[in-house]
């Protein structure tokens, strides 16, 4: 079995579809967890925790460095964390090593303009606005992912599976999900546990 990672593009039901990747595998999605165990360790909130992913910029940190000490808590919390049979949701799902083999990364997309007409219709703002919480949203997903690997956040080598969600429903995007994670190439090998053992080490000596 594999562990299961979801990013996604912003208002491109994530929230439900990994509820429902949850629900037919009864697999725990992590999220909470990762956040609450890095608060309660290292005394840091989980608004500043999530900030360091999302932004915006902590004041003066080019000089307190404030944002790559609290990514090195999450990390090393994570790699303690990380086991078979999880669902990590969201901007840290990029903090899991690319060279961790038995992890299905997956992609959720959409189209920018079934985004801007579902948001209108759901939260009963204008197109307009809609259109720049999604720029906004996906800005911060383009920093995130260029911060960690130089490259946008869709970008397909960075995933296993990306799906546009509003060409299928919620359960055909789940089931796609789980048929994958279930494959055998999606197995665990020494290799891959090696590598996350190197996740766990290197986010260890960050915190020295």
């Amino acid at each position: 079995m594999a562990i299961i990672s979801v990013f996604s593009a912003y208002f491109s039901r994530a929230e439900d579809i990994t509820n429902r990747v949850g629900e037919m595998t009864g697999w725990p999605l992590m999220d909470d967890r990762l956040f609450t165990e890095t608060s309660n360790r290292y005394g840091t909130s989980r608004e500043k925790l999530e900030r360091a992913m999302t932004g915006p910029p902590f004041l003066f940190n080019k000089f307190t460095h404030r944002r790559e000490q609290y990514l090195a808590q999450l990390r090393t919390v994570l790699a303690e964390l990380l086991a078979d049979n999880q669902i990590l949701p969201g901007f840290a799902s990029h903090l899991i090593p690319q060279q961790v083999g038995h992890v299905l990364r997956v992609c959720l997309v959409s189209d920018s303009d079934w985004r801007a007409e579902t948001i209108s219709g759901e939260l009963g703002i204008s197109r307009e606005e809609a259109q720049r919480r999604i720029h906004k949203e996906d800005l911060k997903r383009a920093e995130w992912t260029r911060m960690l690997y130089g490259k946008q956040p869709w970008d397909t080598t960075l995933y296993d599976l990306k799906l546009p969600v509003h060409t299928m429903d919620v359960e055909k995007a789940a089931r796609l999900i789980v048929d994958t994670a279930n494959r055998d190439v999606m197995r665990k090998t020494p290799e891959s546990e090696l590598a996350l053992r190197d996740f766990a080490t290197a986010a260890h000596a960050e915190q020295t």
